[in-house]
């Protein structure tokens, strides 16, 4: 899976992600999800603490 940096996306796009999606299994899905969670909290973690130190 992967992230686009698209803003204005067509329907055509909107229907491709969403036949992705459905067609993933729910498992797949889950861990994708988790593991891209784990990345964004660390991600905000380390954004806060360099905020923290410079204050």
């Amino acid at each position: 899976m992967e992230r686009t940096e698209e803003n204005n996306a067509t329907k055509d796009r909107f229907a491709h992600v969403g036949k992705i999606f459905s067609e993933m299994d729910n498992e797949k899905l889950q861990a994708e999800i988790a593991e891209r969670s784990k990345i964004i909290k660390r991600k905000i973690d380390a954004l806060m603490e360099l905020h923290m130190s410079g204050i």
